[in-house]
Parts: C-alpha cells; structure tokens; sequence
C-alpha cells in the first residue's frame, strides 16, 4: 500500500443531508476523477464512503481502476444510510446486517471503518459479526 492516499470525498459529487444541507462538491463530471485516479502514480490506497455521492464516490475510483484493482487497497466507512435516488443522507445503522450490506455494495478488496464512533464493546460484536460472512473482510 502506498504511503500516500487519495481522497474521494470530492468524487462523489452532490449529495445532501435530510434537511436539504449539501454535503457534497457540487456536480462533477465522472471523467475528470476517472482521470486523476489514473494518473495518481503509484497511489495505490483510496479512501471512500458508500455515503459519498451516495455511493458514487466508490463506483467511480472502480471503474477508474479497471484491471489495476486487485492492486488497490479501498478503505471504505460504514454506518451511514442514504438514499441513492434522491443522494440524501437519512440516517445510520451500525447493525451487522448494514455491515454485510456495505461490505457486499463496496469495492473490493476494502477495509471498512464505522464512521461515527460507538463505544468499544458493541463495535467489536458487530465487527465480528460482519467478518464471519463469507469472503469479506
């Protein structure tokens, strides 16, 4: 993995809160991520979350990959629920079965981390609990 990162908040374009608040960039055009990624030399971690773009931000670095994923590390955070027609955040879930649904949604390999925090014990369970599902994690 490399030592430097990429960022791809930015990539996952508009997205808003439940009260309309925007959380996101603003419109982006697919191409221009899709080429900063192919140009990261010798970038091989990307950051994300299925809550970006609602979802977005972890399609686009995928297809921008191509055949160089099985060389990425993604990490990628859990626990936020969005809408994906509407690109509206609209709550959280720190279930396992959120946690196997974001695993299952996300790109592989990935690492996943609980966006909000929650006290130790719980987490662990839970993070536990998502592991035991078949080839994740």
């Amino acid at each position: 993995m490399s030592a430097l990162g990429f960022g791809c908040w930015a990539i996952g374009g508009e997205w808003q809160a439940a009260d309309g608040q925007p959380l996101g960039w603003g419109r982006v055009d697919d191409e221009e991520p899709v080429r900063a990624v192919r140009r990261a030399l010798g970038v091989t971690f990307f950051d994300t979350a299925g809550t970006y773009g609602a979802g977005h931000s972890e399609r686009v670095p995928g297809r921008a990959l191509g055949k160089r994923r099985a060389d990425a590390v993604v990490a990628t955070k859990w626990g936020n629920v969005f809408d994906e027609s509407t690109r509206t955040l609209t709550g959280s879930d720190d279930s396992p079965a959120r946690l196997r649904r974001a695993l299952t949604a996300s790109l592989a390999p990935a690492r996943h981390r609980l966006r909000r925090p929650l006290p130790v014990p719980p987490l662990r369970r839970r993070s536990r609990a998502g592991r035991r599902a078949p080839g994740r994690v």
